[in-house]
């Protein structure tokens, strides 16, 4: 099939509701064509749930409709953050600033969550989720986020920085001090200067 093959063909050959095609296949819904066809080169194919344990494939390029969700509404890019609360579907014009806006998150939050996009956010596509909600704050035995340099080799306790953070109330979470903070994650400058949103730094070390 090529590009001209379009929602409304699949839902007419299959008999078929636009209401079933896009709750069985969520990342449809907005513009049921622009996101049939999101990133596809022409030679491309996509599997499309028409029922249990069937499918169609159709090939094209186009763009899809945004949308704001708990679950990702479309497809991911490798190495989304684990346990993300909240997705955002890219449409044609956005960017990371416009999403930093509009959710309140910083490009190093976004990188940290959705580290395919690239450090300067060069490679954002049309019709994929991002996370725009990093997991909730806790500690981990393993690092959640990009580490600093020189952190402590013997760390075995982890907190992710988000934004609002300060050392201050990293040292009342964990029952810390600055010395140790500032021993263990050097990086961070001795007045707290260089506390990276999206870094893990550590809060613990072992014996």
């Amino acid at each position: 099939m090529n590009g001209d093959y379009q929602c409304e063909d699949v839902e007419s050959d299959l008999n078929l509701t636009e209401a079933e095609l896009v709750a069985w296949n969520p990342w449809l819904a907005g513009d049921c064509d622009m996101a049939l066809y999101a990133n596809l080169n022409r030679s491309d194919s996509r599997a499309v749930c028409i029922g249990v344990s069937s499918t169609i494939l159709s090939t094209t390029t186009a763009a899809t409709a945004s949308a704001t969700t708990t679950t990702s509404a479309g497809p991911t890019q490798t190495g989304v953050v684990a346990g993300c609360q909240e997705f955002f579907t890219v449409e044609s014009g956005d960017d990371c600033s416009t999403i930093e806006t509009e959710f309140g998150v910083t490009l190093a939050e976004l990188y940290a969550w959705n580290p395919s996009i690239g450090s300067s956010c060069t490679n954002l596509w049309i019709g994929y989720a991002y996370c725009v909600k990093g997991p909730a704050t806790t500690a981990t035995t393993t690092s959640v986020g990009p580490t600093q340099t020189g952190i402590a080799a013997n760390c075995d306790k982890y907190h992710n920085v988000v934004t609002g953070d300060s050392c201050a109330a990293i040292e009342d979470e964990y029952g810390i001090t600055f010395a140790q903070l500032y021993k263990w994650n050097p990086a961070i400058g001795s007045n707290c200067e260089t506390l990276d949103v999206g870094y893990a730094v550590c809060v613990g070390i072992s014996s």
